[in-house]
C-alpha cells in the first residue's frame, strides 16, 4: 500500500547533468569570510586543560606531564 504522495523510484542515470556539486571550492570560499567567534584567552584555557586530560595530546605537543591526572582528596582520616 503506497502512502499519500509516494511516487515511484526514478532512474537518476536520466537525471540533467547541469547540476552543480558542492566542492571543497565551495567551502574554502566559506571558511575566508568566517569571523572567529572564541578569543585567544579561552583558546588558551582549552589548550591547558586538554594538555592536563589528554597525555597523548600533552606529549605530542611537548607539555611538561608529572605522572598524570592527580586528584587531590581531603585529608580528614575518613576511609
Amino acid at each position: 500500500m503506497a502512502r499519500k504522495g509516494a511516487t515511484e523510484d526514478v532512474d537518476m542515470s536520466q537525471a540533467p547533468t547541469g547540476i552543480a556539486c558542492i566542492t571543497r571550492k565551495h567551502f574554502d570560499k566559506g571558511w575566508a569570510n568566517a569571523r572567529t567567534s572564541i578569543s585567544q584567552a579561552d583558546l588558551h584555557k582549552f589548550d591547558q586543560f586538554r594538555i592536563k586530560m589528554d597525555p597523548q595530546y600533552a606529549k605530542k605537543v611537548g607539555a611538561k606531564q608529572s605522572g598524570g591526572v592527580v586528584v587531590k582528596w581531603p585529608d580528614d582520616g575518613k576511609s
